[in-house]
């Protein structure tokens, strides 16, 4: 899994300021009241994805400023890029970051960007491609402090980037700095590192503590 709430929340936020319900999906063939299930990371509880232009499309045609038009695009794109990146639809998820960095050049958000770039990294790493993985996450801190629940997901898939470089002892480390005893997917991506190295034991330890 790759995002839970925080894109449902920023097309929450972003529909409230409007006046507007939740932007819903007219997306790759879908209905648009036809609602996307993800699993969360992090415990948040499922998210219910209603996504799509038609709606962006209706609040330009009521005079909706451009501003307000493509922060609203680019959050919709980001969210169903995560989208598809859960179903394993790289090349959509990639057409939906495109969508959303030519939205956030008009209009630039940095929580919409950073979560850009998180799941372009979760690319990456589908893709085998360590060294965009970490360029992503540098990105995703760059010039700001992300707040507490991205940073946490930033660092799990620093962890999962360290063992497909090769990098076993880094990868234990950034795992281990994401509380894994607390955090679900920080003992799974701590176990990940140790089961990549070989110990058995020690995956199991980090599943089981």
């Amino acid at each position: 899994p790759v995002l839970a709430r925080p894109p449902d929340h920023l097309i929450r936020r972003r529909g409230a300021a409007l006046g507007q319900p939740a932007v819903r999906g007219d997306q790759a063939g879908e209905r648009a009241d036809q609602p996307v299930r993800t699993e969360p990371q992090g415990g948040l509880g499922p998210l219910q994805l209603r996504v799509g232009f038609r709606q962006v499309t209706a609040l330009q045609v009521h005079g909706v400023s451009e501003s307000v038009t493509e922060q609203l695009t680019s959050a919709v794109s980001v969210a169903l890029a995560a989208v598809h990146l859960e179903r394993g639809d790289l090349p959509e998820a990639h057409a939906q970051l495109k969508r959303a960095e030519a939205a956030l050049r008009i209009c630039p958000d940095r929580l919409v960007c950073a979560i850009a770039c998180l799941i372009t990294a979760h690319c990456r790493l589908a893709e085998g491609r360590a060294p965009a993985v970490f360029e992503m996450i540098r990105r995703a801190r760059q010039d700001w402090s992300p707040p507490g629940w991205l940073e946490l997901r930033l660092i799990i898939l620093e962890s999962r980037a360290h063992v497909l470089a090769g990098d076993i002892p880094a990868a234990v480390a950034a795992a281990r700095s994401a509380d894994p005893r607390s955090v679900p997917e920080a003992a799974a991506a701590l176990a990940h590192a140790w089961l990549a190295s070989g110990d058995c034991p020690a995956a199991r330890t980090a599943l089981d503590d």
